[in-house]
């Protein structure tokens, strides 16, 4: 499925740009919603500092649209 990721991104992390994503995303965490682990939507390819940024970030990454809280998935579903 990561293929079809970062081929939708023309192999380019969807964050700067700049590198090749080398990690998969998930918007919505595992743990608040299992479709994100198979909803190709639901997935972004980042390269290996733009994912560390947003994993340890997680305010800052909501907030530039890079995760989504649980809460406002299952309320737009």
């Amino acid at each position: 499925m990561l293929a079809v990721v970062f081929e939708r991104q023309n192999h380019l992390c969807a964050r700067c740009y700049r590198h090749l994503p080398l990690d998969g995303h998930e918007l919505v965490r595992r743990s608040q919603h299992r479709a994100a682990l198979t909803d190709p939507d639901l997935i972004v390819g980042l390269c290996r500092g733009c994912h560390t940024y947003v994993t340890e970030n997680p305010q800052a990454a909501h907030d530039e649209g890079w995760s989504i809280w649980g809460w406002e998935y299952r309320r737009n579903q």
